[in-house]
């Protein structure tokens, strides 16, 4: 994953007791090279998967008690 910085925000949520980071710029790249699935006993498929995401927003919140 490959996160840039200058787009992380940090904000309170009151209403939950919470602390929010938010980044709205991530990407990040997954390679295996040992896909497999099997579906209902008659049909595996193995190969290889690649997958790309330019931008992508991800959102956690810390809840305090």
């Amino acid at each position: 994953m490959d996160e840039r910085t200058s787009d992380v925000s940090i904000y309170p949520d009151p209403s939950k007791n919470a602390i929010v980071l938010r980044c709205d710029k991530l990407s990040g790249k997954f390679i295996n090279d040992e896909f497999r699935y099997k579906s209902l006993g008659l049909l595996v498929a193995t190969g290889h998967i690649e997958v790309d995401i330019s931008t992508i927003m991800i959102q956690a919140g810390f809840s305090f008690g």
